[in-house]
């Protein structure tokens, strides 16, 4: 009776795994139909970027974002939106790592998660089967081909009333939050491959080392950043940055010390 129970328990277990797609099977047969998928470890909504050429950087911009040169990426998926705290609380439950500390007014699964080091956002890619965008990732999801200013177009984020981003610190402000914002709130502030939140809302660590001058030294395919360094990359701006703050090239860096988390930071994923 063992033996046959044991028959049976590997039967349904073989049925069961012969019905469903691995993640990375998902990930690799959307990547080769340039399809978006739903990454299955998480749950994000991972939007097919498929590569290309554009110029990264602005002459009008700080002298770390000079000077705009050619960038030839290969095809990527990134994140639609910021990773959320349900998520965030998802990896915490299933490896016991550390949940940040979390404010009364952050009362929804939804917000984006902040609070967070580059440490830790790099062990949450490494248990979804994902990674962290590079800058030029980041870049191009955020601003495409035509060299706009900012995800949505050239005009700044409050133009007309219409708030396109989550940003400027303090209550009252015309975009309807005091702090960090739900994710996927501003549709309008969409990027032109549908990424949302790409400006304000939570600053997002990029896998990148900082280095002021690397864009006089970066390869033309595939940048990934130098090989050291002391701090990382932040793209986007947060909730708390002026809108000046939230142009697309605009190059941030903190500390990557594994101790060192920054209230008005989270990530997306890539992949």
């Amino acid at each position: 009776m063992r033996k046959l129970g044991l028959a049976l328990l590997a039967a349904a277990l073989a049925a069961g795994s012969a019905g469903a797609a691995a993640p990375g099977d998902a990930h690799a047969a959307a990547y080769s139909r340039g399809e978006d998928y739903v990454n299955a470890w998480d749950g994000s909504r991972m939007i097919y970027i498929p590569g290309g050429v554009f110029m990264m950087g602005s002459a009008a911009g700080s002298d770390d974002e000079k000077p705009i040169h050619k960038v030839t990426l290969s095809p990527y998926h990134i994140g639609r939106t910021e990773t959320t705290w349900a998520q965030y609380a998802r990896f915490c439950r299933a490896t016991r790592h550390a949940l940040p500390e979390r404010p009364d007014w952050c009362n929804r699964d939804d917000y984006a998660v902040f609070g967070v080091s580059w440490d830790d956002a790099g062990a949450y890619c490494r248990w979804a089967g994902l990674r962290l965008p590079t800058e030029a990732e980041w870049e191009f999801a955020a601003r495409g081909t035509d060299g706009r200013t900012y995800p949505w177009g050239n005009e700044p984020p409050g133009e007309g009333g219409a708030w396109r981003a989550n940003c400027g610190s303090g209550a009252g402000r015309g975009d309807g939050f005091e702090f960090a914002s739900l994710v996927g709130r501003f549709p309008t502030g969409a990027s032109p491959w549908r990424c949302l939140d790409m400006a304000g809302n939570v600053a997002e660590w990029c896998s990148d080392w900082y280095d002021p001058l690397y864009y006089q030294m970066s390869p033309a395919r595939d940048p990934s950043g130098p090989t050291r360094g002391t701090m990382r990359v932040l793209r986007g701006g947060s909730w708390s940055s002026l809108p000046s703050q939230l142009r697309a090239t605009r190059r941030d860096f903190a500390r990557s010390f594994p101790t060192f988390n920054y209230f008005n930071v989270g990530f997306r994923v890539a992949k």
